[in-house]
């Protein structure tokens, strides 16, 4: 993918989602074949709810999972949202809080095609239908249905 098309999603995102993502605060991007990651920084740790509340109310993403109690830390939490396909905005939102339900990151996936967002939602799905705790899961065939 292109700087371009970089620029576009951090200025959307500094509309959609103020509150968690800043252009300023984008740690890292790395370029794969078919998506770029996008490592950003919080301003100041949020508490995963706070999270799930930007994305889901103030940005109107589709929250694909939230799951806690994983791994040696009883208290993290992983939770995945995406865009909506009908808007032709190609992205998802993973988020992980540390131990006491903090988070200071984000990982932001920018796809390159419909197909390929899918498929790599399908596989996130399948990986924490396993571990932790289930808080929020969205069935496969919900998220088949977005896409057609």
């Amino acid at each position: 993918m292109n700087k371009t098309a970089i620029d576009r999603f951090c200025r959307m995102a500094s509309l959609e989602m103020p509150d968690l993502i800043d252009a300023e605060h984008l740690e890292s991007a790395d370029d794969y074949d078919d998506y770029v990651l996008l490592t950003f920084s919080l301003e100041s740790p949020m508490s995963m709810d706070e999270v799930l509340d930007c994305l889901e109310d103030q940005s109107e993403l589709n929250i694909l999972y939230h799951v806690g109690g994983i791994g040696a830390a009883p208290g993290a939490q992983h939770c995945c949202a995406y865009a909506s396909p009908e808007y032709e905005n190609m992205y998802k939102v993973n988020a992980q809080s540390d131990g006491t339900g903090a988070v200071d990151t984000l990982y932001v996936h920018v796809y390159s095609s419909l197909e390929v967002m899918l498929e790599s939602l399908k596989d996130d799905l399948r990986l924490h239908e396993e571990i932790g705790e289930a808080r929020c899961m969205m069935p496969l065939s919900r998220l088949i249905a977005d896409f057609m």
